[in-house]
Protein backbone atom coordinates (compact mmCIF):
# COMPACT_ATOMS: atom_id res chain seq x y z
CA UNK A 1 0.00 0.00 0.00
CA UNK A 2 2.52 2.49 0.87
CA UNK A 3 4.64 1.84 -2.71
CA UNK A 4 1.35 2.21 -4.67
CA UNK A 5 0.81 5.68 -2.50
CA UNK A 6 4.23 6.79 -3.83
CA UNK A 7 3.85 6.20 -7.07
CA UNK A 8 0.42 7.89 -7.05
CA UNK A 9 2.34 10.99 -5.60
CA UNK A 10 5.37 10.77 -7.95
CA UNK A 11 2.52 10.62 -10.76
CA UNK A 12 0.83 13.72 -9.42
CA UNK A 13 3.95 15.68 -8.79
CA UNK A 14 4.96 14.99 -12.27
CA UNK A 15 1.80 15.07 -14.48
CA UNK A 16 -0.56 17.21 -11.80
CA UNK A 17 -2.86 14.92 -11.62
CA UNK A 18 -3.55 10.57 -12.22
CA UNK A 19 -3.49 10.51 -15.31
CA UNK A 20 -6.89 9.47 -16.82
CA UNK A 21 -8.93 6.67 -17.34
CA UNK A 22 -11.22 6.00 -20.46
CA UNK A 23 -14.34 4.86 -18.88
CA UNK A 24 -15.60 1.98 -20.63
CA UNK A 25 -19.08 2.50 -23.26
CA UNK A 26 -21.52 0.21 -24.98
CA UNK A 27 -23.05 2.05 -27.97
CA UNK A 28 -26.09 1.44 -29.49
CA UNK A 29 -26.12 1.59 -33.26
CA UNK A 30 -29.01 4.09 -33.90
CA UNK A 31 -29.16 7.51 -34.70
CA UNK A 32 -27.77 8.77 -31.47
CA UNK A 33 -25.09 5.79 -31.83
CA UNK A 34 -24.64 6.92 -35.26
CA UNK A 35 -24.16 10.38 -34.29
CA UNK A 36 -21.34 9.12 -31.57
CA UNK A 37 -19.00 6.81 -33.97
CA UNK A 38 -19.08 10.32 -36.23
CA UNK A 39 -21.37 8.96 -38.63
CA UNK A 40 -24.26 10.42 -40.31
CA UNK A 41 -28.05 8.56 -39.76
CA UNK A 42 -30.15 7.73 -42.40
CA UNK A 43 -33.66 6.90 -41.23
CA UNK A 44 -35.33 5.34 -44.38
CA UNK A 45 -32.53 2.25 -44.33
CA UNK A 46 -31.58 2.38 -40.83
CA UNK A 47 -28.02 2.53 -42.17
CA UNK A 48 -25.03 4.80 -40.27
CA UNK A 49 -23.18 6.02 -42.83
CA UNK A 50 -19.53 6.61 -41.07
CA UNK A 51 -18.43 9.70 -43.22
CA UNK A 52 -15.03 9.79 -41.62
CA UNK A 53 -12.89 7.22 -39.83
CA UNK A 54 -13.37 6.03 -36.63
CA UNK A 55 -11.40 3.78 -33.07
CA UNK A 56 -13.49 1.79 -31.19
CA UNK A 57 -11.01 2.23 -27.89
CA UNK A 58 -10.33 -0.83 -26.04
CA UNK A 59 -13.23 -1.77 -23.91
CA UNK A 60 -15.59 0.14 -26.01
CA UNK A 61 -18.61 -2.16 -27.44
CA UNK A 62 -20.78 -1.48 -30.44
CA UNK A 63 -23.74 -3.27 -30.97
CA UNK A 64 -25.26 -3.64 -34.28
CA UNK A 65 -29.08 -4.61 -34.32
CA UNK A 66 -30.87 -6.46 -36.79
CA UNK A 67 -31.94 -4.60 -39.49
CA UNK A 68 -29.67 -1.83 -39.10
CA UNK A 69 -26.49 -1.36 -41.42
CA UNK A 70 -22.78 0.26 -40.61
CA UNK A 71 -21.54 1.89 -44.01
CA UNK A 72 -18.13 2.36 -44.48
CA UNK A 73 -17.60 4.27 -48.21
CA UNK A 74 -14.32 4.15 -50.14
CA UNK A 75 -12.88 7.28 -47.93
CA UNK A 76 -13.24 5.78 -44.01
CA UNK A 77 -11.55 3.42 -42.05
CA UNK A 78 -13.33 1.21 -38.65
CA UNK A 79 -10.62 0.45 -36.57
CA UNK A 80 -11.50 -1.78 -33.58
CA UNK A 81 -9.71 -2.10 -30.68
CA UNK A 82 -12.65 -2.50 -28.84
CA UNK A 83 -15.63 -5.15 -29.15
CA UNK A 84 -18.39 -5.27 -32.33
CA UNK A 85 -21.29 -7.36 -31.64
CA UNK A 86 -22.89 -7.36 -35.24
CA UNK A 87 -26.49 -8.90 -35.51
CA UNK A 88 -27.27 -6.98 -38.71
CA UNK A 89 -25.10 -5.73 -41.64
CA UNK A 90 -21.29 -4.50 -42.23
CA UNK A 91 -20.74 -3.09 -45.90
CA UNK A 92 -17.20 -2.25 -46.01
CA UNK A 93 -15.88 -0.46 -48.73
CA UNK A 94 -12.63 0.20 -47.32
CA UNK A 95 -10.84 -0.87 -44.57
CA UNK A 96 -11.72 -2.43 -41.17
CA UNK A 97 -8.85 -3.62 -38.91
CA UNK A 98 -9.44 -5.53 -36.23
CA UNK A 99 -7.14 -5.17 -33.61
CA UNK A 100 -10.30 -6.27 -30.62
CA UNK A 101 -13.10 -8.47 -31.17
CA UNK A 102 -15.50 -9.17 -33.91
CA UNK A 103 -18.74 -10.90 -32.98
CA UNK A 104 -20.96 -11.41 -36.32
CA UNK A 105 -23.43 -13.10 -36.21
CA UNK A 106 -25.49 -10.66 -39.33
CA UNK A 107 -23.85 -10.18 -42.01
CA UNK A 108 -20.27 -8.45 -43.12
CA UNK A 109 -19.65 -7.79 -46.79
CA UNK A 110 -16.66 -6.98 -47.98
CA UNK A 111 -17.49 -4.97 -51.74
CA UNK A 112 -15.08 -4.06 -54.45
CA UNK A 113 -12.39 -2.18 -53.05
CA UNK A 114 -12.71 -2.91 -49.11
CA UNK A 115 -9.96 -5.09 -46.84
CA UNK A 116 -10.89 -7.04 -44.00
CA UNK A 117 -7.70 -7.14 -41.37
CA UNK A 118 -7.80 -9.36 -38.54
CA UNK A 119 -4.59 -9.45 -35.94
CA UNK A 120 -7.22 -10.63 -33.00
CA UNK A 121 -10.62 -12.35 -32.91
CA UNK A 122 -13.38 -12.88 -35.23
CA UNK A 123 -16.38 -15.01 -34.37
CA UNK A 124 -18.33 -15.52 -36.99
CA UNK A 125 -22.16 -17.49 -36.68
CA UNK A 126 -23.70 -15.18 -39.74
CA UNK A 127 -22.57 -14.69 -43.08
CA UNK A 128 -19.34 -13.34 -44.45
CA UNK A 129 -19.41 -12.12 -48.22
CA UNK A 130 -15.55 -11.25 -49.71
CA UNK A 131 -16.13 -9.12 -53.23
CA UNK A 132 -12.49 -7.73 -52.90
CA UNK A 133 -11.57 -9.31 -56.14
CA UNK A 134 -12.25 -5.83 -57.80
CA UNK A 135 -8.97 -4.78 -56.20
CA UNK A 136 -7.20 -8.19 -54.97
CA UNK A 137 -7.25 -6.46 -51.89
CA UNK A 138 -9.83 -9.77 -50.21
CA UNK A 139 -9.51 -10.46 -46.25
CA UNK A 140 -6.38 -11.68 -44.04
CA UNK A 141 -6.40 -13.35 -40.60
CA UNK A 142 -3.47 -12.91 -38.42
CA UNK A 143 -5.52 -13.56 -35.51
CA UNK A 144 -8.20 -15.99 -34.51
CA UNK A 145 -10.70 -16.34 -36.81
CA UNK A 146 -13.74 -18.98 -36.01
CA UNK A 147 -16.24 -19.97 -38.09
CA UNK A 148 -19.04 -21.63 -36.45
CA UNK A 149 -21.50 -24.32 -37.59
CA UNK A 150 -24.15 -22.00 -38.69
CA UNK A 151 -21.33 -19.72 -40.81
CA UNK A 152 -21.31 -19.29 -43.90
CA UNK A 153 -18.21 -17.28 -46.19
CA UNK A 154 -18.67 -16.77 -50.08
CA UNK A 155 -15.14 -15.94 -51.18
CA UNK A 156 -14.56 -14.40 -54.71
CA UNK A 157 -11.40 -12.94 -54.07
CA UNK A 158 -8.89 -13.95 -51.90
CA UNK A 159 -8.75 -15.15 -48.37
CA UNK A 160 -5.46 -15.11 -46.65
CA UNK A 161 -4.64 -17.22 -43.06
CA UNK A 162 -1.72 -15.97 -40.98
CA UNK A 163 -3.16 -16.98 -37.78
CA UNK A 164 -5.44 -19.32 -36.71
CA UNK A 165 -8.77 -20.77 -38.56
CA UNK A 166 -11.56 -23.04 -37.19
CA UNK A 167 -14.21 -23.42 -39.52
CA UNK A 168 -16.88 -25.39 -38.21
CA UNK A 169 -19.40 -24.02 -40.98
CA UNK A 170 -19.31 -23.41 -45.08
CA UNK A 171 -16.29 -21.93 -47.00
CA UNK A 172 -17.28 -21.13 -50.53
CA UNK A 173 -14.84 -20.13 -53.06
CA UNK A 174 -16.65 -19.55 -55.86
CA UNK A 175 -16.04 -17.81 -59.55
CA UNK A 176 -12.33 -17.90 -59.04
CA UNK A 177 -11.95 -17.25 -54.99
CA UNK A 178 -8.63 -18.67 -52.92
CA UNK A 179 -8.54 -19.56 -49.53
CA UNK A 180 -4.45 -19.47 -48.86
CA UNK A 181 -2.88 -21.02 -45.56
CA UNK A 182 0.58 -19.12 -45.28
CA UNK A 183 3.37 -20.77 -43.48
CA UNK A 184 2.90 -20.76 -39.47
CA UNK A 185 -0.74 -20.46 -39.75
CA UNK A 186 -3.14 -23.40 -38.61
CA UNK A 187 -6.61 -24.47 -40.02
CA UNK A 188 -8.99 -26.68 -38.15
CA UNK A 189 -12.11 -27.91 -39.70
CA UNK A 190 -13.73 -28.74 -43.07
CA UNK A 191 -12.00 -27.36 -46.12
CA UNK A 192 -13.57 -25.09 -48.47
CA UNK A 193 -15.33 -25.90 -51.42
CA UNK A 194 -15.18 -24.91 -55.06
CA UNK A 195 -17.99 -23.67 -56.99
CA UNK A 196 -17.69 -22.76 -60.25
CA UNK A 197 -18.96 -19.77 -61.94
CA UNK A 198 -21.69 -20.25 -64.62
CA UNK A 199 -22.17 -18.22 -67.45
CA UNK A 200 -25.67 -18.02 -69.78
CA UNK A 201 -25.34 -16.70 -73.18
CA UNK A 202 -29.01 -15.62 -74.17
CA UNK A 203 -29.73 -15.85 -77.88
CA UNK A 204 -31.82 -14.10 -79.49
CA UNK A 205 -33.46 -14.77 -82.95
CA UNK A 206 -34.92 -12.92 -85.07
CA UNK A 207 -37.72 -13.90 -87.44
CA UNK A 208 -38.41 -11.84 -90.71
CA UNK A 209 -41.66 -12.77 -92.57
CA UNK A 210 -42.13 -11.92 -96.39
CA UNK A 211 -46.32 -11.42 -97.62
CA UNK A 212 -46.51 -11.82 -101.57
CA UNK A 213 -50.01 -10.57 -102.75
CA UNK A 214 -51.13 -12.00 -105.89
CA UNK A 215 -53.63 -10.63 -107.93
CA UNK A 216 -55.66 -13.37 -110.61
CA UNK A 217 -56.73 -12.50 -113.54
CA UNK A 218 -54.44 -9.96 -114.45
CA UNK A 219 -51.44 -10.10 -116.53
CA UNK A 220 -48.02 -9.15 -115.29
CA UNK A 221 -47.29 -7.50 -118.69
CA UNK A 222 -50.92 -6.77 -119.75
CA UNK A 223 -49.39 -5.68 -123.55
CA UNK A 224 -47.61 -8.54 -124.54
CA UNK A 225 -51.03 -11.02 -125.12
CA UNK A 226 -51.72 -8.54 -127.73
CA UNK A 227 -48.43 -8.66 -129.29
CA UNK A 228 -48.61 -12.45 -129.79
CA UNK A 229 -52.18 -12.28 -130.80
CA UNK A 230 -51.19 -9.36 -133.32
CA UNK A 231 -48.07 -11.93 -134.32
CA UNK A 232 -50.78 -14.65 -135.50
CA UNK A 233 -53.56 -12.26 -136.89
CA UNK A 234 -51.35 -10.27 -139.24
CA UNK A 235 -50.42 -13.02 -141.52
CA UNK A 236 -53.75 -14.63 -141.56
CA UNK A 237 -55.53 -11.61 -142.25
CA UNK A 238 -52.87 -10.87 -145.54
CA UNK A 239 -53.46 -14.55 -147.02
CA UNK A 240 -57.12 -13.86 -146.80
CA UNK A 241 -56.60 -10.32 -148.41
CA UNK A 242 -54.75 -11.88 -151.50
CA UNK A 243 -57.01 -14.38 -152.18
CA UNK A 244 -60.18 -11.96 -152.65
CA UNK A 245 -58.09 -9.83 -154.77
CA UNK A 246 -57.44 -13.23 -157.36
CA UNK A 247 -59.77 -13.28 -160.41
CA UNK A 248 -62.93 -15.88 -160.25
CA UNK A 249 -62.33 -15.66 -155.94
CA UNK A 250 -65.70 -15.33 -154.98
Amino acid sequence: MEIAAVLMISLVLVFGSAPPVHAATTIVLDSSGCTTIGGVWDIPTTTCDLVSSYTLNSGDVLDIPSGTTLFIPSSSTFHVVGTVNNDGDINNFYVVIDDGTVNNSGVLAENCGGTFTNFENVVNSGTIINYGACTLNGVSFTGTFTNSGFGTITNTALIVNYGVFNNLGTIDDTCGGTFTNEAGSTYVGTAPSTTTCTTTTATTTTSTTTTSTVVTSVPEFPGAYSLVFLAFALPVLALMARKSMRPGAG
